[in-house]
């Protein structure tokens, strides 16, 4: 059904037809109309089954605050009408998003996805409103400042218009960039070295913070999961399978050594005994029966790995191109 409807709403609008991983992710109808870049999508949103429309315009132009627009376009009776309502609702009037050089509105449905004849005079009335307060992006390139022609293409997901030359620099770039990932050095003793010492100076601090507030804080364990895989990406330089592998164990190991620290405080201050090795030792065969005698011992090891991943992901090699898919169809309105 969603094919079908993106199918006649190209046609209705002289659109292309893009893929899934196009500028609003699921597969849609995009171009330009009148200069202005335009992006229609049967999606959803938190769930919510959308009708999601992208119009993008030049930078800067817009004549009034970006407030002023979203208020203009959730009260505009010519909306209200193209999509067959009295009102907008509250959540779409939150979702409705005006930047520097776009908007972006969602028409929530349940049951019946908006037919494409009402997504085209959605798609109009959109239009109308930014014509008259944001200029059109025409077909100047946006990347070197419109000193070149361009196409209108989607890159990685971002609808913008692009010249040969910018592509080709981009392209260069994309290289280059992989180039230095792939020349830079690796130092896995280091980093080994770097992640052991965060793992143990984390796991004090964990226990020992702990202990001090009488509970384990699960957020600490994020922190000590980002601290890990921050020391690991410095020491090494160049994270490999192995730094992904070791910042993993090593944040395991080290939340649970925080926690057994905790446990050997706790334990010495009930049973008023000094913190001792005899008293770890007694401890220990019976550690990770009270570990995970309830969620709070899966749940530190889950925040800790939250932490790690997150930096792993952020450190990650470069994205080795920057796909440019073409959106060759232009229309008037």
């Amino acid at each position: 059904m969603a094919a079908k409807n993106v199918a006649a709403l190209a046609q209705m609008l002289n659109l292309s037809i893009t893929s899934k991983g196009g500028p609003l992710g699921p597969a849609g109808a995009a171009g330009s109309i009148e200069g202005y870049p335009v992006a229609v999508a049967w999606g959803a949103r938190q769930k919510q089954s959308s009708l999601v429309v992208l119009v993008r315009f030049r930078k800067e132009s817009l004549k009034a605050a970006p407030g002023d627009l979203a208020e203009t376009v959730a009260t505009s009776p010519e909306i209200l009408a193209a999509t067959g309502r009295r009102k907008i609702s509250g959540a779409e009037r939150q979702a409705l998003a005006v930047g520097p050089d776009a908007l972006v509105y969602y028409w929530d449905y349940s049951l019946r996805a908006p037919k494409p004849e009402a997504a085209a005079a959605l798609v109009r009335a959109l239009l109308a409103l930014v014509k008259g307060m944001a200029a059109p992006v025409g077909s100047d390139c946006e990347i070197c400042g419109g000193a070149r022609t361009a196409e209108l293409f989607s890159v990685n997901g971002a609808l913008i218009g692009v010249c040969s030359g910018c592509r080709q620099r981009m392209g260069e770039e994309d290289r280059r960039a992989a180039e230095e990932y792939a020349g830079r050095p690796s130092n896995p003793l280091l980093g080994t070295a770097a992640g052991v010492a965060a793992a143990m100076v984390m796991a004090l601090l964990w226990g020992g913070v702990a202990y001090s507030i009488n509970r384990i804080f699960l957020w600490g364990g994020i922190l000590i999961g980002v601290a890990i895989a921050w020391s690991i990406n410095k020491g090494m330089g160049k994270v490999n399978l192995y730094g992904r592998g070791l910042t993993v164990l090593l944040t395991i190991a080290s939340v649970l050594l925080g926690d057994f620290f905790f446990l050997w405080l706790s334990a010495a201050q009930e049973l008023q005994e000094p913190v001792s090795l005899d008293l770890a030792g007694r401890l220990a065969p019976h550690f990770l029966t009270l570990e995970f005698s309830e969620s709070s011992g899966y749940l530190s090891v889950l925040f800790g790995l939250v932490g790690a991943i997150y930096i792993l992901f952020a450190n990650r090699p470069p994205a080795m191109t920057r796909v440019f898919a073409p959106v060759g169809r232009s229309a008037s309105a």
